[in-house]
């Protein structure tokens, strides 16, 4: 019997910050979840009414520590504690991560991946996501390592299905 992949998605989500990260992760995470794994996010700000619509759609939350009870550079290793080795995929989503967070995390998570819109602070990942219109891969050049996957525009947005699918029903009315 194989085991259910486990995806750790860490992103925070606030009347201050906004939910645009945990969307994004919840839609990554929910489709994971339709394909077989088992996915978490883990956060320390979220609105309970969020909590609740993650936990209906079959992912897990982990409620972290605020700070400075845990210091975002402790959080890799409290996860890790948390977690345990069983952890295929952590993806952060999230401006105040970067690449020491991601390397600590390496030692638990099999791979490491960032959901990131800015391009300003080095990534240690072997994959990134940029679903914003205009940016190319040579804004990370100098910001992650030569053998990382970078993805960008908007054909790797994240979208909901009820989105990408009146995407496609648009495109089938107008012949595009």
């Amino acid at each position: 019997m194989t085991h259910a992949r486990r995806i750790v998605l860490r992103a925070d989500a606030s009347q201050s910050i906004g939910t645009g990260h945990v969307v994004r992760c919840a839609t990554l995470a929910a489709e994971l979840v339709g394909r077989g794994s088992r996915a978490t996010i883990a956060s320390r700000e979220l609105p309970s009414v969020l909590e609740r619509s993650l936990m209906a759609e079959g992912i897990e939350v982990l409620r972290l520590p605020k700070q400075p009870e845990l210091p975002i550079d402790a959080e890799p290793a409290y996860l890790g504690a948390r977690l345990g080795s069983a952890v295929d995929v952590v993806v952060t989503d999230h401006y105040g991560i970067g690449a020491a967070w991601q390397r600590q995390a390496a030692a638990w998570a099999k791979l490491v991946m960032a959901i990131d819109d800015l391009a300003d602070r080095a990534q240690a990942v072997a994959v990134l996501v940029n679903q914003n219109l205009g940016v190319d891969e040579a804004r990370y050049r100098g910001l992650v390592e030569s053998r990382t996957t970078v993805l960008t525009g908007p054909r790797y947005a994240l979208l909901r299905p009820e989105f990408a699918a009146a995407r496609a029903r648009e495109r089938r009315r107008s012949g595009t």
